[in-house]
């Protein structure tokens, strides 16, 4: 009997089916635990909990039944545990994962670069232990959920952040007026900082977060209609 006639048999089409009824049982759980994320404005967003559940899925699977041609009782292979290759693959893909998450400012980028590489690697591994159907039914159905994502957006992954330094002389009513037109301009604080300078000057550091960032035009005004303002940078990062 040949490799490819044991695979039909110990991969039958149902048995695919129900597979791929995991990974997508997988991502809408995923779905449901970053939306929550999402809504507090935190990094790790829908995108980012699909891919890694996703993932995990993949990885469970292919350490479960991957193996099934492997006689580990043969001479030389005795104790021998593949599913050890898996384990090795998640641990080492999780470190180049790292690599690609940097801070910027107040905001952390890359998570889902990092889940996509992670989501990426089991994918390989599916491929590589020979479950063709699954691997490409995954690479189709996590491009798709990546695209459509990316084109429906919401919560904190619709928003535009804008990185804003000013400098002022602080009063109740300027800290007041200040924060009404971030409200009025559609903007909420995220992560603000408030530090005493010489002079009697108030640094504040803080990100705003909105659908469309707060324009150059709209901070000048704001700056002309305050002279408390002394120095004032803003820089929008998605």
């Amino acid at each position: 009997m040949t490799y490819e006639q044991i695979f039909q048999l110990s991969f039958p089409l149902m048995q695919t089916l129900e597979m791929m009824l995991r990974i997508l049982l997988s991502s809408i759980c995923g779905a449901a635990i970053g939306y929550e994320r999402t809504r507090r404005l935190k990094e790790a967003g829908v995108r980012t909990h699909i891919l890694v559940c996703c993932s995990a899925v993949l990885f469970m699977i292919v350490s479960k039944y991957a193996f099934f041609d492997l006689d580990v009782g043969q001479l030389g292979t005795k104790g021998a545990d593949p599913a050890r290759i898996a384990a090795q693959v998640v641990s080492g893909i999780s470190f180049l994962c790292a690599g690609v998450i940097f801070r910027n400012r107040n905001s952390l980028k890359g998570l889902t670069t990092a889940a996509g590489l992670w989501a990426t690697a089991a994918i390989g591994l599916t491929l590589g232990a020979g479950m063709y159907t699954l691997g490409i039914c995954s690479t189709v159905f996590i491009t798709i959920l990546q695209i459509l994502t990316h084109r429906f957006t919401f919560g904190n992954d619709s928003l535009n952040s804008q990185a804003v330094s000013l400098h002022a002389v602080s009063t109740p009513e300027f800290d007041e007026e200040l924060w009404a037109f971030i409200r009025s301009a559609g903007g909420m604080v995220d992560d603000c900082r408030i530090l005493l300078k010489r002079d009697e000057l108030t640094a504040y550091h803080f990100t705003v977060r909105a659908k469309i960032s707060i324009s150059a035009e709209q901070w000048d005004n704001f700056m002309h209609q305050h002279p408390e303002v002394q120095r004032l940078e803003h820089e929008s990062f998605s």
